[in-house]
């Protein structure tokens, strides 16, 4: 009688552990950016407020998280700067981001497959950009030295995404990389806060029907 009774308590114990490990109790990975495969020129996803554009680079997700919620408190139009060689993960980024790193002290900056014809039309530009050992993450840089000749008296934005480094050093490169740009109020986000992305948005005045104030910092 005993063996009979083991049977059915053994087949349960198997379903059980078999639904266990069809479910996702795991902490998934940060969302990973979808690297395109297409190399196509204008990347610029269109909104309806024509007024601002958001420029954003991630790898994580973390900083194309905050990009979405700026396109979407403002209606604007978006684009993701591609690199033309997706990035891995781990201790590969580092090395390839260091590399990058010291090519562009030398002058010499990857390449991307972001293409925008004109800025004319945009008040405001929103650059976002994750943290890499205390810079701004490469290919932000290579597209903000590719366009500097047309981002002359534009008025840009910074922000990033980091998990301990300042915003500081970043932002004094790319005061560097875009001289004759008008800088407003950067703002670092170690974490997706929409109350602080909307506060920052209401600082520089964006979203209103006035012209953003010319509040420049760094320059």
């Amino acid at each position: 009688m005993k063996k009979i009774l083991w049977i059915p308590l053994m087949l349960l114990a198997v379903i059980s552990l078999a639904a266990c490990g069809d479910s996702d109790d795991e902490p998934s990975a940060p969302d990973q950016s979808e690297q395109p495969d297409d190399n196509g020129s204008d990347t610029t996803t269109p909104g309806g407020n024509g007024h601002y554009l958001v420029v954003y680079f991630s790898h994580t997700g973390t900083t194309e998280r905050i990009a979405n919620e700026i396109r979407s408190a403002l209606n604007c139009d978006l684009t993701e700067i591609i690199p033309q060689i997706p990035y891995p993960s781990g201790n590969e980024l580092y090395d390839r981001a260091h590399a990058e790193q010291d090519a562009i002290d030398a002058g010499e900056f990857p390449a991307i497959a972001t293409d925008i014809e004109d800025f004319e039309e945009y008040d405001l530009m929103f650059v976002g950009f994750p943290i890499w050992s205390n810079r701004a993450a490469t290919p932000v840089l290579a597209f903000l030295h590719n366009y500097a000749d047309k981002l002359t008296n534009k008025r840009i934005a910074l922000f990033a995404s980091s998990g301990g480094s300042g915003i500081t050093n970043s932002a004094n490169e790319i005061y560097r990389l875009v001289p004759e740009a008008i800088f407003m109020n950067e703002t670092l986000l170690n974490v997706f806060d929409r109350s602080r992305i909307a506060a920052w948005l209401d600082q520089l005045g964006a979203g209103s029907e006035n012209k953003v104030e010319e509040e420049t910092n760094g320059k």
